[in-house]
């Protein structure tokens, strides 16, 4: 068998941090491959990143020729405050859970826990520039795109180990056969 064989399945994660207006932002990729004919490539992100999309695509084109191929990205950011406090949203929940608790007889509500309701809190983290996050972004990519092709060779060996004996099997059969062939006459 002349080249190295390389699976078309398998799976690697990236993870890359940046400091970014005051905050830690970790970028964290998963990417899964499947067999496929060609290069099927889907790029899932979180929406404030997608004008990313393409440079992802480029990286996963240039890393990749073959399989159906699956690409998760998340950011979480650690320090400063996510999103904005909706002043407005917690005073209305605010007046009409104080006004349930007092006709039932029950405590008043506590802030921290009406501040857990959905739509307390808006998205605030959406208005950072894209650009800021990309050296991370690409850097995480680049680091799953790699411990994948690596996994792709890994398993493309083995199959190729397999397919070399069992090549050298069918070679000693096919001679026993031969052998034996005049004797049959």
């Amino acid at each position: 068998m002349s080249g190295a064989l390389a699976s078309m399945t398998g799976f690697g994660s990236g993870r890359a941090e940046v400091e970014a207006e005051g905050r830690r932002h970790t970028c964290d990729v998963e990417v899964r491959s499947v067999n496929g004919r060609h290069l099927k490539l889907s790029v899932r992100a979180p929406d404030e990143l997608s004008p990313l999309a393409p440079r992802i695509e480029a990286l996963a084109k240039a890393a990749l020729s073959r399989g159906t191929v699956y690409l998760s990205l998340r950011r979480t950011v650690k320090g400063g405050i996510e999103g904005q406090l909706d002043e407005d949203s917690l005073r209305a929940l605010h007046t009409k859970v104080s006004s349930l608790a007092a006709s039932l007889d029950a405590p008043a509500p506590r802030l921290d826990v009406l501040c857990l309701a959905p739509g307390v809190f808006g998205e605030g983290s959406g208005s950072l520039e894209p650009e800021l996050l990309w050296p991370s972004v690409e850097a995480a990519v680049e680091s799953a795109l790699a411990e994948l092709v690596a996994m792709r060779a890994t398993e493309g060996a083995g199959l190729g180990a397999d397919l070399r004996e069992i090549t050298s099997e069918l070679r000693r059969e096919a001679d026993a056969i031969e052998a034996a062939a005049p004797a049959t006459i």
